[in-house]
Parts: C-alpha cells; sequence; structure tokens
C-alpha cells in the first residue's frame, strides 16, 4: 500500500493531492485520486481514511482462490436461472459444457490468468464461428466478474 500527496500550484493558488494505492483492490486499475485540498494534512487525512475504508474491503472479501471453476459454473447458471429465458438459459448451458468446462475444468479461479483466456479463444476460434466465440467470451467475462462481486 501506498499514500503518496502532491503539491501542485496554479496561477493564484496551490492545492494538494491524495494517491493512494492499495495492492489487490485498486491494482491494476488506476490509484485512487482525489485533488483539491487546501493543505497537505487535509490531503493525508483523507488519504488515512480512504486506506482504512480500502484495507477494510480487503479483509470483508471471500476468498475466492478456494472455489473452482465448476461451482462457480453451477452457481452462476443458478443465477442465470432467476435472470434468463428458458431459451437463453439453455443457450448459456450449452456453451459452458461444451467449451467452457472442458477447457477450464476443476482449476482454482485464482489459477485462470488472462494468457488461460487468450489460450482458450485461440482454441475456440480454430473450431467455431468467430461470432460463437465472442458468445462464450462474453458469458466467461460476466462469470468472472459476478464471481469478483460475489
Amino acid at each position: 500500500m501506498t499514500i503518496r500527496t502532491c503539491k501542485r500550484k496554479r496561477k493564484t493558488r496551490t492545492t494538494w493531492t491524495a494517491v493512494i494505492s492499495v495492492k489487490d483492490v485498486t491494482e491494476p486499475k488506476r490509484p485512487h485520486t482525489k485533488a483539491g485540498f487546501a493543505t497537505r494534512e487535509q490531503a493525508e487525512q483523507y488519504a488515512r481514511a480512504k486506506e482504512q475504508e480500502f484495507l477494510g474491503r480487503l479483509q470483508d472479501a471471500p476468498e475466492i482462490k478456494e472455489i473452482a471453476f465448476e461451482r462457480l459454473v453451477a452457481e452462476y447458471l443458478e443465477l442465470c436461472e432467476q435472470n434468463n429465458s428458458h431459451k437463453h438459459l439453455s443457450s448459456k448451458r450449452s456453451m459452458m459444457t461444451r467449451g467452457l468446462l472442458p477447457f477450464f475444468g476443476n482449476r482454482k479461479l485464482a489459477s485462470i490468468r488472462p494468457k488461460d483466456i487468450e489460450d482458450y479463444i485461440a482454441k475456440r476460434s480454430e473450431e467455431l464461428s468467430k461470432k460463437t466465440v465472442l458468445n462464450e467470451y462474453i458469458i466467461l467475462n460476466h462469470m468472472l466478474n459476478q464471481a469478483v462481486k460475489w
């Protein structure tokens, strides 16, 4: 975790900016930044408060490292049963059982890397049309984002 304060001089006044980076919360995205403080102390106080908020999120976060991909698929399909039509649900189930489950199997979610997803897309592109591969990618993307929310 890093906290920085930056001074910015303008024509008529000086302002301070607080920059907070917390591993696994703000990264790999940009760090959290808030500008416009009149004094350095105000910027540091804000940064410390945000730091505590981010650390609280880390402590409350569930351990996704232990969840297998198969379990995520089952929970995701339960969610889809509530929100999708029968035809749409059967289409998603088919894409998962034919493509996603055989490739990712019982791997832990934490072990799935962007390279693995690129390999999956390359493999499926050899077998299927671009549109079908795109549909599978959209489902995989939504499923992984939903896992992060859960």
